[in-house]
């Protein structure tokens, strides 16, 4: 019986290196609804946690290294999907579009869409590139506002 239960109690987890990987956490995954991003950010800078966990019950949270079992499962950080390698050096769609200094959001996506095109898994090519059109849009709304 205990076996059963630790089994059905096992978290996923990756491990973030920086505040604007937990950030981009924070938007992107389902969080508990007694969390907030301040009370995150100060557990990843107070207390160190390092580890997204994903919980039985659904949710996710931040957690030190410490609080993994070995019935946990370390999972690839699903904030990397759009990494690639360039001369060398492993990139994402956040580095180019900082070293271009885009600053729009809308055209940060449609670039994200773009870049990735029906590759990232869960959206088909077409899916993507009708959502960039819609970004492109937004952002010459944006530029004319």
């Amino acid at each position: 019986m205990e076996g059963i239960f630790l089994k059905q109690n096992t978290m996923e987890y990756f491990k973030i290196e920086t505040l604007e990987e937990l950030k981009q956490a924070y938007n992107q995954l389902k969080w508990h609804p007694e969390y907030d991003l301040q009370k995150e950010i100060d557990a990843f800078e107070i207390l160190g946690h390092r580890s997204i966990r994903k919980n039985y019950d659904g949710y996710h949270y931040i957690g030190s290294d410490s609080w993994n079992t070995i019935y946990d499962t370390e999972i690839p950080s699903p904030l990397k999907k759009y990494n690639v390698k360039c001369k060398g050096v492993e990139i994402d769609v956040y580095d180019v579009l900082k070293a271009f200094d885009v600053q729009c959001p809308a055209t940060q996506h449609a670039i994200k869409k773009l870049l990735k095109t029906g590759k990232r898994g869960h959206k088909d090519a077409e899916q993507d590139l009708s959502e960039a059109i819609e970004s492109i849009n937004r952002a010459k709304q944006l530029r004319n506002e």
